[in-house]
């Protein structure tokens, strides 16, 4: 989950070309302080220059947000980030056809 978090936060500055943000600097900018992150120095740079090679497998982490989308809400909540974050991961998956495959 808090992975999961990580790389949306550190996608939406690298996605959106407003101008107002230097995604380029953007890790650079935030090393050090409380916004920084592993995710942010080692992906940050990659999103911003538009790097989509692989480097590594995401079905890993949509099983762990699938399961833990199926959990009820804690404490009573009626909203919860799991169903959404979920949403935003499918979408980086590869077609069913080139999708890796797990060795046995």
């Amino acid at each position: 989950m808090l992975c999961a978090i990580g790389f949306q936060a550190v996608a939406r500055p690298c996605a959106c070309r407003s101008g107002r943000v230097d995604a380029a600097r953007l890790a650079q900018a935030l090393a050090g302080g409380r916004a920084d992150s592993r995710i942010l120095q080692e992906f940050g740079p990659k999103m911003a220059r538009r790097d989509y090679a692989p480097t590594g497998r995401i079905d890993n982490m949509m099983k762990d947000l699938e399961a833990w989308k199926a959990l009820p809400p804690p404490n009573g909540c009626s909203a919860s980030l799991g169903p959404a974050l979920a949403q935003l991961h499918a979408c980086s998956l590869p077609p069913a056809s080139a999708a890796p495959t797990r060795p046995k």
